[in-house]
């Protein structure tokens, strides 16, 4: 036998196949400088020797051959033997003196398990072994015993059979470590694997951490974001909590009063533990699986680390809504994503093939332009993993890749993935060369196709064309387009790359702020969208200057519009409808389907011009503010300028480059608004056919349509379930319209599902709802468990029970799905759910009572829900 201390530097030379998976790491956190309790182990060599000397054949004990029924019986001859074991005088006098002289005789101490499979990189074997807390001196031989017997219980057993582990290799170390007698615990994970990865999740209750893994007390929970550390708090009525009594040992105490509804955490205490988890990360290099608790002092105390096992991040998908949520807010219909996922598809494929990317390498993108897009809850967001993948095709350095993170305002540090052979760089380079050389008339270019095919689309007689006419036209307009806007892609490169030069060059010659740089470039050129201001500014000042007009904007938006429609003032009515001819589709969330331009309700442009009556500025204000920029960025000029540097003339290039870059952006975003506003048109054409047809009872609900479903419809394959469909799927966006859904989010296999806030459920007869914690969607037989036992029949059943412990591994082993009244997400029962792939739901409010025994249930492991679908025959039952 060896036991060794943790204040011994020979311990760090010992392997986690002596030390065992949690003695192993417990010696990391402490060489990394974490407070951990003082420990000692008692490595493998103690229950090797004893298993060696026992009556039992292990060679027997083959995980494929050994019949079921006989493993009970194994099971408990190898724990009698090891229980039966007395221990050697010398063996004795070993543990008791390190007891006496590390510890100290009156001290209590955990005797926890240290099996060489748990806490590691492929099973974590959450509260499967034995712990013993607060053991005396007397007590702590059978402890050491009862703990190493723990490793072969039929739970164990079950879960090492479920997990693919060897029934034969069995390393296991015994820990003895002092006791805090703590205040508060919680557990930690660096990234939530029952949410959002983006954030990190702590869950935290008053008491010793026993009483918070094993769902036997109440805990907050609080969610942190990882790019900005803000704080989400999940604050529960804390009743009880795990105390240890010196003459009643421990017990299940009251929370005081004043306690029961604060947060167990300060926000200092959560900023430690963070802390403590992106440093456990690091030194993982895997997701990091913590628990720790503080003192009656606030001293924070480390007591396990582990790697997360459930979450595989070579697999990880990650949504950012940055930039792209400004041309999408809020929710956005079914059309609208469809539509703006097929244009950037198509876009950047062209873009590729302009930037001479192989085919080769575009074939093995596995979906890559097909998803830069996603959309989760009607909200869109960037497929950012994607992104770069992309991103890195065509900026081969790390300098560029940064340019373009900051001209969209991203964080992250740039992906490795789908490097470029030398060979295939200098193509890249080459073709990236010669589009900056011809850039301007590629420029040229786009906007001699675009007005040529957009005047084509808008001189279409929409209401002579057949639907399968409007499909096509959709169709053959959309690839049209995406023929040549790759030309726009490049524009951005240029405009991004010369405003990075000009903020370097605002350095260089200390001429202040980079910010400046928006000064320089600014009025060198009128935008499109600059003239649509001034036009709107120009009608103002006609109607401040007019009594008749004044006096017209004094009625209601719709009546003023009657008025100019019917053509009585003259030559006003018809500024207006240039105005809505020319910049109509230029409107809020004008991206948006969904979102009707001017074109189609120009009495909306009554309100924007009754808006701005009631606004101060005017076209002299506005003049004199370009006038004022003018000037700021010429004194700029002028002291930036040096006539015999090369760089002052480079400067001068890069602030012209910029200046022309930007202006072609916004005037080509202007035509792609244009864009939109001519497929509204047609897409509204098409609903109204459809409604016709009573096909769909509303124009408007073909936006609740993808573009897959329009053409087949279009094409004569008319379905009677189309209305069923968009109910479903109006329902499904009022639930999500007040959902808050973050910036970021990370995850594997499908987004999490995100709530407006928290909220209990009330007594409803067929839908119930708690936390969700491992993800899944399944409709089975209901089984409700008040006591679990060995003979229970829950295979393929969702088990219903008011509280689990870890022992229920083997009953979770055969269920298809779990549901329990208390718990939270990092609970042993949750960690030991995910690890098996089952759905399970914890702190559902009195699911005992409200779903009988053979009940048809659906639970969605994902969104927290539970419904009744069939009730069971209670007087048969």
């Amino acid at each position: 036998m060896k036991i060794i201390r943790s204040s011994d530097d020979q311990i760090q030379n010992l392997t986690s196949k002596e030390l065992g998976g949690k003695g192993y790491h417990l010696v990391q956190l402490s060489k990394a400088d974490f407070k951990v309790p003082p420990f000692a182990v008692i490595t493998n060599s103690l229950l090797n020797e004893i298993l060696k000397n026992s009556s039992v054949n292990l060679i027997d004990f083959n995980d494929g051959e050994l019949q079921a029924e006989r493993i009970q019986k194994y099971v408990s001859s190898i724990q009698r033997s090891i229980q039966a074991y007395e221990f050697l005088p010398t063996e004795t006098e070993a543990i008791l003196n390190e007891f006496d002289d590390y510890f100290g005789e009156e001290a209590l101490i955990s005797v926890r398990s240290s099996g060489a499979a748990e806490d590691g990189e492929n099973t974590s074997f959450a509260g499967q072994h034995a712990t013993f807390l607060y053991v005396k001196r007397d007590e702590v031989l059978d402890k050491i015993k009862a703990c190493m017997a723990s490793a072969w219980s039929l739970g164990v057993i079950a879960y090492r059979i479920k997990q693919g582990v060897s029934l034969l290799d069995v390393d296991f170390a015994v820990i003895l470590q002092k006791m805090i007698f703590a205040t508060k615990s919680g557990v930690g994970f660096s990234m939530n694997p029952s949410g959002n990865l983006a954030d990190a999740v702590i869950v935290a209750g008053y008491g010793i951490g026993e009483g918070i893994v094993s769902d036997q007390v109440e805990s907050d929970t609080y969610l942190i974001n990882r790019q900005n550390r803000r704080v989400s708090k999940t604050i529960r009525s804390k009743t009880h909590c795990l105390s240890y009594e010196s003459n009643q040992g421990l017990r299940r105490l009251e929370v005081p009063a004043k306690l029961v509804n604060e947060a167990a955490l300060s926000d200092e205490e959560i900023e430690s533990v963070y802390d403590a988890l992106t440093k456990a990360e690091k030194m993982l290099g895997r997701i990091a699986d913590i628990e720790f608790c503080f003192d009656d002092t606030g001293e924070l105390f480390m007591l396990q680390m582990r790697p997360v096992t459930s979450v595989d991040l070579s697999e990880v998908k990650l949504l950012d809504n940055t930039n792209i949520v400004e041309s999408y807010p809020g929710i956005s219909l079914p059309l609208t994503f469809s539509f703006a996922r097929n244009a950037y598809e198509k876009a950047f494929q062209g873009a590729s093939k302009a930037f001479w990317i192989p085919k080769r390498i575009l074939d093995s993108s596995d979906g890559m332009f097909e998803d830069l897009l996603g959309y989760h809850q009607g909200r869109i967001y960037y497929r950012l993993d994607n992104w770069y993948k992309m991103i890195t095709l065509v900026f081969s350095s790390k300098k560029s890749i940064e340019s373009w993170e900051k001209a969209v305002g991203l964080k992250r540090p740039p992906s490795d993935e789908l490097k470029l052979s030398f060979g295939n760089k200098l193509k890249v380079y080459a073709s990236t060369l010669w589009r900056i050389l011809n850039y301007k008339r590629g420029n040229k270019k786009f906007f001699e196709l675009f007005t040529e095919n957009y005047q084509a689309l808008r001189s279409l007689d929409l209401e002579k064309l057949s639907l399968s006419e409007l499909s096509d036209t959709m169709d053959e307009s959309s690839s049209a387009f995406f023929e040549f806007w790759y030309l726009t892609l490049i524009n951005d490169l240029m405009t991004f790359k010369s405003f990075d030069w000009v903020q370097k060059g605002i350095e260089r010659r200390k001429l202040g702020s980079k910010d400046l740089a928006n000064d320089l470039i600014s009025g060198i050129h009128q935008s499109e969208s600059e003239i649509s201001i001034v036009e709107v500014l120009k009608l103002k000042d006609e109607i401040l200057n007019d009594s008749i007009l004044r006096e017209l904007f004094e009625k209601d938006t719709k009546s003023i519009w009657e008025i100019l429609e019917n053509d009585e003032l003259g030559g006003f009515s018809n500024r207006i409808r240039k105005h809505i001819d020319r910049f109509g589709d230029r409107t809020l969330a004008e991206l948006k389907l969904e979102n009707p331009s001017f074109r189609k309700e120009p009495w909306k442009f009554m309100d924007l011009l009754k808006g701005q009556l009631k606004s101060q500025g005017s076209l002299a204000d506005y003049k004199q503010k370009q006038k004022e920029n003018l000037a700021v960025s010429s004194d700029l000029m002028k002291r930036a300028h040096r006539w015999w540097s090369p760089r002052s003339h480079f400067f001068k290039f890069a602030i012209r480059t910029a200046a022309y870059g930007t202006r072609n952006r916004e005037d080509m975003r202007f035509c792609r608004t244009r864009i939109y506003g001519a497929v509204k048109d047609i897409y509204g054409e098409i609903g109204l056919r459809l409604l016709k047809l009573d096909l769909i009872s509303d124009p408007n609900d073909i936006f609740y349509m993808n573009s897959d479903e329009i053409r087949s419809i279009c094409k004569g394959d008319h379905t009677n379930l189309l209305k069923n469909r968009i109910v479903e799927r109006k329902v499904e966006f009022v639930r999500d319209a007040d959902a808050e859904l973050p910036d970021r989010i990370i995850y594997t296999d499908v987004p999490p599902i995100f709530k407006a806030n928290k909220t209990t459920m009330g007594h409803n007869d067929s839908a119930l709802e708690g936390i969700a914690v491992s993800k899944g969607v399944i409709r089975a037989e209901a089984i409700v468990i008040v006591e679990a036992s060995y003979d229970l029949d829950v295979f393929g059943k969702i088990i219903i029970t008011e509280i689990t412990d870890p022992g229920w591994v083997f009953l979770m082993s055969q269920a298809s799905g779990l549901i329990s009244e208390k718990g939270s997400l990092l609970s042993h029962t949750a960690i030991v759910g995910r690890e098996m792939g089952i759905p399970v739901i914890v702190s559902v409010e009195n699911v005992t009572k409200r779903v009988k025994s053979g009940d048809i249930i659906e639970m969605d492991g994902q969104r927290g829900t539970v419904k009744i679908i069939e009730r069971v025959n209670t007087e048969e039952q």
